[in-house]
Parts: structure tokens; sequence; C-alpha cells
């Protein structure tokens, strides 16, 4: 009688076990946006690969990579149109968000609609529709640049002042700066 039950135990497990595994498979099947899902995939690749492309390159190291220029800069649409433009396909709009972690406000740095005015056939009443993905970077700046300083301990290789004697307290001469932490968003949508 004992043995009976056990097959029947392990019976009623795998069974209960394919049950579940046909239910999860529907629900993912079912959830999954057959008709766009091409489409939602490659926007998904294209904003990921604008972003990352601009984050790794530029034209001037002294004023920081394109996505740091992007997002200091105070009309960046020339820029943005000789970078950005160039790298996500014509069916899709975007646009370019700027988050400050600090005080946790958005602003928009550049939206593809809204420059409808150029004879472009991207700009021609193209807002979001369809759909619409995300890609985040974090970025981080100086608000305030950090000042370097000289060293209080009169070595001659820093550039100390060597009129102090060297077990006083030092006279300290730099500031460490302000950091700031933004998230840029690029949104690719139809």
């Amino acid at each position: 009688m004992g043995r009976q039950a056990f097959i029947f135990s392990l019976d009623a497990f795998v069974a209960f076990t394919l049950i579940m595994l046909t239910i999860n498979s529907l629900i993912v099947s079912i959830s999954m946006p057959r008709g766009y899902y091409g489409s939602l995939e490659q926007a998904y690749d294209s904003a990921k690969d604008t972003m990352q492309s601009l984050a790794r390159t530029t034209n001037d190291p002294s004023q920081g990579s394109y996505l740091e220029q992007i997002a200091n800069s105070g009309a960046p649409g020339s820029l943005i149109l000789r970078t950005a433009e160039k790298t996500i396909p014509q069916q899709f709009g975007y646009r370019f968000e700027k988050y400050y972690l600090g005080s946790h406000t958005t602003s928009i740095i550049y939206d593809s609609s809204t420059y409808s005015s150029l004879n472009n056939p991207r700009y021609k009443s193209h807002s979001y529709t369809k759909l619409k993905v995300s890609y985040d970077s974090l970025l981080t700046s100086y608000a305030i640049d950090p000042i370097r300083g000289q060293s209080p301990w009169c070595y001659l290789h820093c550039g100390g002042n060597c009129d102090r004697v060297p077990c006083n307290v030092p006279i300290l001469n730099f500031s460490a700066g302000q950091m700031q932490i933004a998230v840029i968003r690029l949104t690719v949508y139809t």
C-alpha cells in the first residue's frame, strides 16, 4: 500500500509541474507584444548603442565625452544632430532627458518631435504612438571644480612653500569641489 501511494504522489507532482510550466509559458507568450517585438528590440538596441557610443567618444577631450557635452550644454541641438541623429534609424523619434539625483528634477534636453520645422521625414509629426524604450546612463560631473592647492609639507617636487616648520599644523589651500550626479535617459519611440 505504501508503494502505491508513493507512485501516486510522484505522478501527481510531475503532472503539477507540467501544468505549471504550461501555464507559465502561456502567460509569457501572451504578454509579449508580437507585432512590435522586432521594432521594440531594434529601438532598444539603437538607444543602447547610441548612449554607449556618446559616452565613449569625443571631439575635444578637455570638454569631456559627447554625452557630457550634451548634458552640460545649454543648447545641444546641433551637437545631437551631428552625433546621435546619425545612429538612430529614421522611423524612430527620440528624446534626451536629464534627471538630477540631488534635486529630483527632470528636464528635457532635446526632443526630435519639437523640431518639426526641419525638412526631414523624421520630424513630420513624429510623436509617441506605438512603442517606447529607454536606456539610462549615469553621468557624474563637477558643479564646482576642485582646486588642487599646494603641498603644506614643503616638498620641493610638490611646489610647497618652505618657510614653515614641518611640525606645525598644515595650512590647506585646496577645495574638494562639488559633485553633481545626473541620469541621462535616451528614449526612442515610434
